[in-house]
């Protein structure tokens, strides 16, 4: 059992040392600043990112800091009034900006695949699984 929980353990890990390469500058700054000083706005953002390229660690992490700053059912409301408009504008903009050829086109290979999804499917967070 410890040995399964080490293991998952390293994978979450894994997960946000892949997303913080992915960051720009500015990005990383804001991710791995104190949660106080994130608005709504960024925590639901960074969630998003984390559940559209399946770094399950990025969005289990969200959800670990914003509970230090609120009740985490604001979050969760947020998260469920977010329109594909806006989660789409914030992951292509993502995209764009990693500079790490590897990880840029696995990013776009997930996300062009998670989008033919939703051209048949209503969109909602959890459906970024």
């Amino acid at each position: 059992m410890a040995k399964k929980l080490d293991k998952t353990l390293k994978e979450l890990e894994k997960d946000i040392i892949y997303f913080l390469t992915m960051c720009t500058n500015n990005d990383l700054k804001l991710y791995i600043s104190d949660p106080k000083e994130k608005k709504i706005e960024d925590f639901a953002r960074f969630a998003c990112l984390g559940l559209a390229f399946n770094l399950r660690g990025v969005h289990l992490n969200v959800y670990a800091q914003y509970e230090n700053v609120g009740d985490i059912n604001d979050l969760l409301n947020y998260l469920d009034a977010v329109t594909f408009e806006r989660a789409e504008k914030w992951i292509e903009n993502f995209i764009v900006n990693i500079k790490e050829p590897i990880l840029k086109n696995c990013a776009q290979s997930i996300w062009a695949e998670k989008k033919i999804y939703f051209a048949s499917h209503k969109f909602k967070i959890p459906n970024l699984f």
